[in-house]
């Protein structure tokens, strides 16, 4: 809720807000991230800018609650984010030094040279000017600017001639330390009402597609196919007499345990984080392992079985998770729970996407030692 903030200052220049305007003001302050801004060397800084999903928010230095103004970026649209033409006001330059750093944060946050051009011509920009003292020399005043576009910061320094992009990052939530922690929040913003379900699930790609290949998942996919009469050549009482057979031989259930070795063997686990707290293994007890990939999925209630509501979507972007932007695999079914037919979603990304090898998103803060060689 956003009863805490005090729109005063801005609804004195802009007029009584709504309550979905609020809303967005009170995720922007809660979710973005935050910068300094400072629009004159010589004047001490007194505003913050929080940013989201190409909206942004000032605020009072020493109170975050005293909402001062806002700004939408009206320049957020398809066409520019997938241009391959950006007009930039001023050449961009890079010493040695810094193109190495920049190298280093495109490939560790995977952010694409295109996002960088896009964030620098369409993005929203913050002054953070800054003056330095030097000895026996005039002081060196630091035209530095923020630069914001869908979920990537360009930080650059102006001079006459050229733009000096210094560093980079992701803005949202799914390539920070920390990622996993604030999943129960998201969890919750994806419900589709108080009392709906909606699941987080961590994957590990690389165990599972171990286990794909082993002969334990050819062997269970077989049986499973016939009795389910895929098979062409076991049909009616054939089928009757195969499924009895398996069945009181135990061997259906030397081939079922067989198959959760084989798969916690091949670190085909997943954990997850369910808000009625029906985990079998939970998000708390996962530990990353070093050179594997993974993927997240998340599993919730739709009104119906081929469309996400609008807020929905929106609690997705804004941790990053950017339908139109980053690949993804989404499903819709629905399944008879206490006779009524409830409709659910299936999203699974592949972080991949959002960063290398290190795997920023799986560190938490208050315990970054849940790493396994």
């Amino acid at each position: 809720m956003y009863d805490h903030l005090d729109f005063t200052v801005i609804e004195n220049n802009l007029g009584k807000l709504s309550k979905r305007k609020k809303e967005r003001i009170e995720r922007t302050v809660r979710l973005g991230k935050s910068v300094l801004y400072v629009p004159d060397f010589e004047i001490p800084a007194s505003m913050k800018c929080h940013y989201l999903n190409n909206f942004a928010v000032w605020t009072d230095l020493n109170d975050n609650n005293k909402i001062i103004k806002i700004f939408a970026n009206h320049r957020a649209r398809k066409e520019n984010r997938d241009s391959e033409n950006f007009e930039i006001k001023k050449p961009l330059r890079m010493n040695d030094k810094a193109g190495a750093h920049v190298l280093g944060r495109r490939m560790g946050r995977v952010i694409t040279k295109t996002e960088i051009l896009n964030c620098l011509a369409n993005g929203i920009h913050v002054k953070n000017f800054s003056k330095k003292q030097r000895h026996n020399a005039p002081d060196y005043v630091f035209y530095d600017r923020y630069y914001f576009f869908d979920d990537v910061g360009v930080v650059a320094s102006e001079t006459n001639s050229y733009i000096n992009v210094r560093t980079l990052y992701r803005t949202t939530a799914i390539a920070d330390y920390g990622f996993l922690e604030i999943m129960p929040d998201l969890v919750k913003a994806l419900k589709l009402n108080k009392d709906s379900y909606s699941q987080f699930r961590i994957i590990n790609n690389t165990g599972r597609l171990k286990y794909l290949e082993s002969k334990e998942h050819q062997q269970m996919q077989i049986v499973s196919s016939t009795i389910h009469g895929q098979n062409p050549y076991i049909q009616g009482d054939k089928l009757k007499s195969f499924f009895e057979k398996i069945k009181m031989s135990g061997e259906l259930d030397k081939l079922t345990l067989a198959v959760i070795e084989k798969r916690v063997q091949c670190n085909d686990v997943e954990y997850t984080y369910t808000l009625n707290g029906d985990d079998h293994l939970s998000i708390k007890e996962f530990n990353i392992k070093l050179g594997q990939n993974y993927a997240i999925e998340f599993v919730f209630e739709v009104t119906n079985n081929n469309k996400l509501s609008t807020d929905q979507e929106e609690a997705l972007i804004d941790y990053g998770l950017i339908l139109e932007k980053y690949p993804h695999d989404i499903s819709f079914y629905n399944k008879k729970v206490n006779n009524k037919t409830v409709y659910f979603a299936k999203i699974k990304f592949d972080m991949s996407t959002f960063s290398a090898a290190e795997n920023p998103w799986a560190i938490r803060r208050k315990n970054n030692k849940n790493i396994l060689d």
